[in-house]
């Protein structure tokens, strides 16, 4: 019997093994009611696994994911995705169908990162993404960028705690110039200099469509249509 009443599920830090996932997957495939699912931290199922995930049954649920007409949110974080799980995933996003996709401290590969980014340049409805703690190297800044130049969905991006330079950072900001979308960009633990940080708000406050507070000591850039308060700007202005 097909459940066609539960809208929600959430099975975050549950000892999951690969059959059950497996399992899981297949009834997504008949379900067309859930709009939200979270499955994070599920790395302590089939212990016998190297990688503390059995990535089969994640690449199945993935699969599946681009079959379902009502999911709108789906958190994946804290588990180990391969590259063929990014594929799957880059196709989901392509379809425009999932408002938010959360995939924070997944240990994705800058390849199947690059796919993510790039996926992006074709989406008409991921308002929210979450690359946090990955392999988001420069290289994948710059699909990004080159993503975002033509998207005008997403609103939230984070990319905090990524292995990204001054280099990608600048090209990020330099596709923010044209994009008039996006109006969060988490940077947190990303490596950028003082003079990156000042370079960076020069640029976003020429577009003078938003304005720019970073959020100093985490490096985390909001970009909002309200004036900033004038105290704000006075402690970023002294901090730089």
């Amino acid at each position: 019997m097909v459940n066609s009443a539960l809208t929600s599920m959430n099975l975050a830090g549950n000892p999951v093994g690969n059959q059950a996932m497996i399992a899981l997957a297949a009834g997504l495939a008949v379900n067309q009611s859930l709009v939200e699912m979270k499955l994070c931290r599920m790395h302590n199922f089939d212990q016998s696994s190297d990688s503390g995930v059995v990535n089969e049954g994640f690449e199945k649920m993935a699969a599946v994911l681009k079959l379902h007409e009502t999911l709108a949110t789906v958190d994946l974080s804290g588990n180990m995705l391969s590259d063929a799980c990014c594929d799957e995933l880059a196709q989901t996003v392509k379809l425009g169908r999932l408002k938010e996709i959360i995939l924070a401290g997944c240990h994705i590969s800058p390849a199947g990162c690059c796919k993510l980014a790039a996926a992006l340049e074709e989406n008409t409805s991921v308002t929210r993404m979450n690359l946090s703690g990955n392999c988001v190297h420069d290289s994948v800044c710059k699909v990004l960028a080159l993503s975002l130049i033509k998207n005008k969905t997403l609103r939230s991006l984070d990319l905090s705690s990524n292995p990204m330079t001054t280099e990608g950072i600048e090209a990020l900001v330099d596709a923010l110039q044209i994009n008039r979308t996006l109006i969060d960009l988490a940077l947190k633990n990303c490596t950028m200099s003082k003079d990156a940080r000042r370079a960076m708000n020069e640029k976003l406050e020429s577009a003078q469509t938003r304005q720019v507070m970073e959020q100093l000591f985490s490096n985390s850039v909001y970009l909002a249509g309200k004036e900033i308060p004038a105290d704000v700007k006075t402690i970023i202005t002294n901090c730089l």
